[in-house]
């Protein structure tokens, strides 16, 4: 999450063109604002709408596959006493238009960012099973 926070601190940061500004000291406070902003609740999704997301599957016929999960929705839900966010990244199957969503935690476990992390992780599995 921290990274991600960063990333998008320094690409708005940075765009703002500041002449003088040495690089190395903005990265430093990107970091420390980055840090401060966690460690007061701030919540960053792993993606944004209209990312297309991957999660290998082993089909019911045992086949290996990769869906692509279009993102159209991001929600958020903190529980009255803040102790249980669910954060959830909802989108539908590129091919079928179905329906799919994913908890922030799963990322980077059964959902990626990239489709060549999906495909690492299956083959891990079809080895881990053969």
């Amino acid at each position: 999450m921290r990274d991600r926070l960063i990333e998008l601190l320094d690409k708005e940061i940075l765009s703002l063109s500041l002449v003088d500004c040495d690089y190395v000291w903005t990265r430093n406070i990107i970091g420390e604002l980055a840090d401060r902003l966690l460690a007061e609740g701030v919540i960053v999704p792993p993606c944004k709408v209209g990312d297309t997301i991957y999660k290998p599957i082993i089909t019911s016929r045992g086949k290996p596959a990769i869906w692509e999960i279009i993102v159209t929705n991001i929600s958020i839900f903190i529980e009255k006493n803040g102790v249980s966010p669910a954060s959830y990244v909802i989108g539908h199957l590129k091919r079928t238009r179905c329906g799919e969503s994913a908890d922030f935690c799963e990322f980077g476990k059964t959902v990626f960012l990239t489709r060549e992390e999906a495909k690492k992780t299956l083959e891990r599995r079809e080895n881990a099973t053969s």
